[in-house]
């Protein structure tokens, strides 16, 4: 049984209190964080299109920054209001994003990925299907994601 991640569930809490700048504040650090972990990434590297497919592909926004077999992609979603219903919910988890996701077909073999916000990782092979990968999932518990990739070929 997995245990729940203790970054997760704060940032799931964060949420609650919206005005409270808590979770601005958290992503703002963790995105320097990752800045100053690559920099080679943020200084030289080349912006990638991240193809989006699904029912809510327009609600998206994302894009990679890759310098050799590193880089970080980035994914937002957007228009939340026509996306939610109404003005102040969050577009997370399953059941608003449904079958919308994002290619990430474009990855070297056998990298290593990391969510930025939660920590998470995982080893993707080569035989791994990662060509969709759900935005429901990566924004369950938050309306952004960050994932770091890096391999040591």
């Amino acid at each position: 049984h997995k245990r729940p991640d203790l970054r997760e569930s704060s940032l799931t809490e964060m949420l609650r209190a919206p005005d409270d700048g808590a979770s601005k504040m958290y992503l703002i650090c963790a995105v320097l964080a990752c800045r100053a972990r690559y920099p080679g990434v943020f200084q030289e590297g080349e912006y990638r299109q991240v193809k989006v497919a699904g029912g809510q592909s327009r609600h998206v926004v994302a894009y990679a920054r890759v310098h050799g077999r590193t880089g970080v992609v980035v994914v937002a979603g957007r228009l939340f209001a026509a996306l939610c219903g109404h003005a102040g919910a969050l577009p997370c988890g399953p059941d608003v994003w449904h079958d919308t996701s994002i290619d990430l077909g474009w990855l070297p073999d056998d990298v290593t990925v990391r969510d930025t916000l939660t920590g998470h990782r995982r080893l993707v092979g080569a035989t791994r299907d990662r060509s969709r990968v759900s935005v429901g999932e990566l924004l369950r518990g938050f309306p952004v994601s960050i994932l770091e990739f890096s391999s040591s070929e």
